[in-house]
């Protein structure tokens, strides 16, 4: 059984309803989440078709729920800009979901050209992926290693507060946190953190 204790709140600054998810009781994700996935296909952004299996990094892979219309996504395009451009990271792939029938592909290949480094996008407009991963907000990542294990899922980082409220600066780094513990060969100190952001609309 999964159990979700949610605040929805509206603003007229914010069109879309926003998911404040403050505890998930009973809701396991399995250790490798898209192991039943790696043959099945889908769409860039930038079109053309691919295979799940090729979306996996060298060393760790990170799926990122966004929206372009997500205020929260918009705060955050940038912050995952900078992590691809680390030489750090260069082991790592980051690829942005985008889960809606209602996305059309142009918007979110114009949100995509807004992040210079160009990282990966793909379409699931019937959240194959998203409930592979378990995913309930834009935006939410999710770390797997390179044996495609999930290592860490929620929150990039804290700025996130709630509906309309936010930290100026991050004071906890979670995704970045992540990704050092796992180049490292370790495991995260914390494998879950809540996102807050905008709510994905489907059924489980």
């Amino acid at each position: 059984m999964c159990v979700y204790f949610r605040d929805l709140r509206r603003s007229g600054s914010i069109p879309l309803q926003v998911l404040f998810l403050s505890l998930a009781i009973g809701c396991g994700v399995p250790d490798k989440p898209l192991q039943g996935l790696l043959e099945s296909s889908f769409e860039p952004v930038r079109g053309g078709t691919g295979m799940v299996n090729d979306l996996l990094g060298a060393r760790a892979t990170v799926l990122v729920t966004l929206d372009p219309e997500c205020p929260f996504c918009q705060m955050y395009l940038p912050l995952l800009d900078s992590l691809v451009a680390l030489p750090a990271y260069g082991a790592v792939r980051i690829v942005a979901v985008f889960a809606s029938p209602y996305i059309p592909r142009d918007s979110a290949a114009k949100f995509m050209r807004a992040s210079p480094a160009a990282f990966d996008g793909i379409m699931d407009p019937e959240f194959v992926l998203c409930k592979a991963l378990g995913a309930r907000v834009t935006p939410e990542v999710f770390v797997l290693d390179a044996e495609g294990e999930l290592v860490y899922h929620g929150a990039i980082d804290d700025r996130a507060l709630r509906a309309g409220k936010k930290r100026i600066q991050a004071t906890r780094h979670y995704l970045s946190d992540a990704l050092d513990a796992v180049l490292r060969g370790d495991r995260p100190v914390e494998n879950e953190v809540t996102a807050v952001g905008c709510i994905l609309e489907y059924d489980p």
